[in-house]
């Protein structure tokens, strides 16, 4: 008897286990991340903080500045799917969608109220997908400098600073040095790799964000290998980007005091330009989601076990 009931308790504890590790894999999947410190630039010290830096400044820009103060969603055409929504809103803390309730949520929320949208039950009435960014007025690249300001602030300490560009590689907002601002970056010659197409290229392979290495003098001590943290904005917060925007790439960068990696051969840049590239080191939030999965396997495998034995033993 108390064989069955010790195989009954790990059973349970299996299903248990089973149950919130499929909790745990559909978080990682949910495609809205949220962040639980607003870092400051100030605080920058490891490449963890240096994507979260870089990623706060996304949610800073799209979802406190521009869904907040610059979409009116009740302007939406959202048919069927309006009469779905008074029974989710409250989940919010609103019942509406006006401008004026969705100014009082914080910016972690105007995500999750994003994953509302993006949800199947939602995107089911909309055969060709629902554009949020209809009901935006997108404010010109000048607003960057209007959410990021300039000089040192909390997106500004030293080297630390947000840059943001564009695919066609214009600086559309640099916070150390804005006469940079409507120039291409890294217009290189003499065989080393362009900066710019560096970061494209890296966002392109990996659109949840991507560690680039390239040479970037830091004027106050000397250093010149930079790694930046660049993203894809709307990759990151899992929408479609407005279909008459061109793509968009948010970053940051920090100087390590250690040495290159060994396929980073960094090359002085002829004179007159901007910097040199080198290699990129790969970076994704696929580590998050592959744990997750791998914890799954491990507690179903487990769960199997368990069943397989109690199945022998009953014999």
């Amino acid at each position: 008897m108390r064989i069955l009931m010790g195989i009954t308790v790990l059973k349970t504890a299996a299903l248990a286990g089973l149950f919130s590790c499929i909790l745990a894999l559909a978080g990682a999947f949910s495609g809205v991340t949220v962040s639980s410190h607003a870092i400051t630039a100030a605080e920058v010290r490891t490449e963890a903080d240096l994507r979260e830096f870089v990623e706060h400044a996304v949610d800073e820009y799209y979802a406190e500045f521009l869904l907040k103060q610059h979409c009116d969603l009740t302007t939406l055409d959202l048919g069927g799917a309006a009469d779905l929504l008074p029974q989710y809103l409250p989940n919010f803390g609103i019942n509406d969608l006006s401008p004026a309730s969705i100014q009082t949520l914080s910016a972690e929320t105007v995500k999750k109220l994003i994953s509302l949208f993006n949800s199947p039950g939602i995107q089911s009435y909309f055969p060709g997908g629902l554009d949020i960014w209809e009901a935006c007025d997108f404010p010109d690249s000048s607003s960057f400098r209007e959410v990021f300001g300039s000089g040192d602030g909390n997106w500004r300490s030293g080297s630390i600073y947000i840059f943001v560009l564009d695919e066609n590689k214009t600086m559309l907002f640099h916070g150390a040095d804005q006469n940079l601002e409507s120039g291409t970056l890294g217009n290189n010659a003499g065989g080393t790799d362009d900066v710019g197409d560096l970061i494209i290229d890296g966002v392109e392979k990996t659109p949840g964000g991507v560690f680039v290495d390239c040479y970037w003098d830091e004027p106050t001590t000397g250093r010149s290998w930079k790694r930046s943290y660049v993203v894809d904005p709307f990759e990151y917060l899992q929408l479609d980007p407005p279909s008459d925007s061109p793509g968009i790439i948010f970053g940051s960068g920090i100087y390590p005091t250690d040495n290159p990696p060994s396929e980073c051969q960094i090359v002085e840049p002829p004179a007159g330009s901007s910097g040199g590239g080198c290699a990129i080191a790969a970076g994704s939030d696929s580590t998050s989601r592959g744990i997750a999965f791998n914890l799954l396997l491990t507690v179903s495998a487990f769960f199997l076990a368990i069943s397989l034995k109690s199945r022998a033993m009953n014999r």
